[in-house]
């Protein structure tokens, strides 16, 4: 069986990056003060490039939906860049599985689709969520994101538990007699 790789490692290596961003590369950790050029430039005057105002102030889509205005920043914003990385992950890429040449693809890449009850969880929970964040003040929606963003880690787990036990159950099988 030719090994699949290059998925998990470009997904591997998206989650050190989010984990890094996350903790401000151990700015905390470290006892690292934030640079004054940093500081001016990002939302939370951390070592993070997610904060940076650039990235920053777009990521509701309340706007939008009351007005029909569209606003770059809300494709710029790092909240949204997140959250379209995942859905193609998780959502939109199952679907192109089903496909002949989705399937092609995606063993050539090395994309383990996910099982059928965590797409389906987190399709549930991203709808859920959208849901009860919909007319909520600003610091009850970043309440709601950081719980989200904690699930959203969770979701990854779970992925990869996943791909490592079918990975591990389909050689099993293979190496039987």
């Amino acid at each position: 069986m030719k090994e699949r790789k290059l998925i998990p490692i470009i997904f591997l290596f998206v989650c050190f990056i989010s984990l890094g961003e996350e903790i401000s590369w151990g700015q905390r950790i470290f006892n690292i003060s934030t640079p004054d050029f940093i500081a001016q430039a990002n939302k939370q005057k951390e070592l993070n490039f997610h904060n940076l105002y650039v990235f920053s102030g777009g990521s509701t889509w309340q706007h939008f939906f009351k007005t029909g205005e569209f606003n770059y920043h809300q494709l710029l914003d790092t909240q949204n860049i997140f959250r379209m990385g995942f859905i193609t992950f998780f959502l939109l890429f199952p679907l192109l599985v089903k496909l002949d040449i989705g399937a092609k693809l995606a063993n050539a890449a090395g994309y383990y689709k996910p099982e059928n009850y965590l797409t389906l969880f987190i399709l549930l929970f991203m709808v859920g969520s959208f849901l009860i964040t919909s007319g909520k003040t600003i610091a009850e929606r970043h309440v709601i994101q950081e719980i989200r963003e904690m699930s959203f880690a969770f979701f990854i787990a779970m992925y990869f538990i996943s791909v490592f036990y079918s990975t591990g159950e389909q050689k099993r099988q293979e190496s039987k007699p």
